[in-house]
C-alpha cells in the first residue's frame, strides 16, 4: 500500500512538474492558435484567397446561366406589335408624355 501511494504521489509531482513548466515557458509552436503569428499581408492573401475560392465557383455559374439552356425566342401578336409601334410613332413625336402625372 506504501508502494502504492508512493507511486502516486510520484506521478502526481510529475503532473505538477510539467504543468508548471508548461504554463511558464509558453512555447508559441504548443499553445498558440495558428493565425496568431502570421504577418498581416499573409493575413490578407489567405483572407482573399478563400473568399475568392469560396465565391469564384457559384459566380462563374451565375454569369453562365444564359449558356446553360438555349434562348427562347419570344413573338408577340399583331395586335401587341401595332400598339407597340403605335407608341414609338407617339414618342418620337412627343406626343406620348408617359412621366406626366394625370389630372
Amino acid at each position: 500500500m506504501l508502494v502504492r501511494q508512493n507511486k502516486i504521489t510520484a506521478a502526481a509531482a510529475r503532473c505538477v512538474l510539467l504543468v508548471s513548466n508548461r504554463t511558464t515557458t509558453r512555447t508559441p509552436f504548443m499553445c498558440a492558435p495558428p493565425m496568431r503569428y502570421p504577418s498581416v499581408p499573409k493575413r490578407l492573401g489567405l483572407f482573399i484567397f478563400s473568399c475568392v475560392s469560396i465565391l469564384g465557383y457559384p459566380t462563374y455559374v451565375m454569369l453562365n446561366l444564359d449558356n446553360v439552356r438555349p434562348f427562347k425566342q419570344t413573338h408577340f401578336n399583331d395586335e401587341l406589335k401595332e400598339k407597340l409601334e403605335e407608341r414609338r410613332r407617339l414618342r418620337a413625336e412627343g406626343k406620348l408624355n408617359v412621366l406626366q402625372k394625370k389630372l
